[in-house]
C-alpha cells in the first residue's frame, strides 16, 4: 500500500476537515446511503457511546476509506467500507478485516 504522507495542519484546517467530515456523515444518515451508517449510528448509541462520539467515530471510517482511495488510487470499496463501519468501536487503521 502506497503510503500518504501527512501534511501538517493548523487549527482551522483541522476543524474545516472536522467539519466537512462530519457534513457527509450526517448526508449521509440523512439519505440512508449507505443505510449501515444510521445502522451503526444507533448501535453506538445503543452501546451507551454519546451521540458526538460515535458521529466522531464514523467520521473516521469515512476518513480512513478516502485516505485509502486516494493513496491506492482506487474506487470507493462499498463492502470494505462496511466492514469498517461493523467493526466500530475498532478503529479502522486498528482492524485487521479493514486492511
Amino acid at each position: 500500500m502506497k503510503k500518504i504522507k501527512p501534511q501538517k495542519m493548523n487549527t482551522q484546517q483541522r476543524e474545516q476537515l472536522r467539519e466537512a467530515t462530519l457534513e457527509v456523515v450526517i448526508r449521509q444518515i440523512e439519505a440512508n446511503d449507505p443505510p449501515e451508517t444510521a445502522q451503526t449510528l444507533e448501535r453506538l448509541l445503543g452501546e451507551g457511546i454519546s451521540r458526538e462520539e460515535a458521529l466522531n467515530m464514523l467520521g473516521c471510517v469515512v476518513v480512513s476509506e478516502l485516505f485509502e482511495v486516494l493513496g491506492q488510487n482506487r474506487h470507493f470499496d462499498r463492502e470494505k467500507y462496511v466492514r469498517a463501519l461493523s467493526a466500530l468501536p475498532e478503529m479502522p487503521w486498528n482492524s485487521a478485516g479493514y486492511q
